[in-house]
């Protein structure tokens, strides 16, 4: 988060701790190919709706065995009825000017973060997201001061979202 908010302006953005909601996963049970909403009433709700409002969404997440958390998956996996929302009722949650993913990795090698970017473009096109990126930040163990450490990372990456 330390990282994001170095890069992005968080002064209104509208936070949700993955750890901090009560979620329930997705078990395939197809309410949602047959009807525009999800079986679930649980703090995925309100996550709709922040979407459905929002124009640009910041995902921000360590990695962990190449992914996002387990918690955070919950979340991406029961946008499914997002999926079908778009693709089976022409009815879609939410059409995203900018989607930004910003990761973290302890370890130094950028291959760690091929399973977040491939989710990343997957979410990109869900929400027909004009403006995709995923900034990286490997080898992040053991960093005390992680923007003092990746500054000159953080200004490549802000002269990008100035294109």
């Amino acid at each position: 988060m330390h990282l994001a908010k170095q890069l992005f302006n968080l002064e209104d953005a509208r936070l949700v701790n993955a750890y901090d909601v009560n979620i329930n996963s997705c078990d395939d049970c197809k309410v949602c190919h047959h009807h525009p909403r999800c079986k679930h009433t649980d703090d995925m709700d309100s996550i709709y709706r922040m979407i459905s409002e929002a124009t640009t969404l910041i995902i921000v997440t360590p990695v962990y065995f190449g992914a996002f958390t387990d918690r955070l998956l919950r979340i991406i996996n029961r946008l499914q009825m997002a999926f079908e929302r778009k693709h089976t009722h022409q009815k879609p949650l939410a059409k995203l000017t900018h989607l930004h993913i910003v990761s973290t990795a302890g370890v130094n090698k950028e291959g760690m973060f091929d399973g977040v970017k491939l989710t990343g473009r997957i979410l990109a096109t869900l929400f027909d997201a004009t403006h995709h990126h995923c900034f990286t930040f490997g080898g992040t163990d053991g960093i005390k001061d992680p923007s003092a450490h990746f500054k000159s990372l953080i200004r490549k990456y802000l002269t990008k979202l100035s294109i």
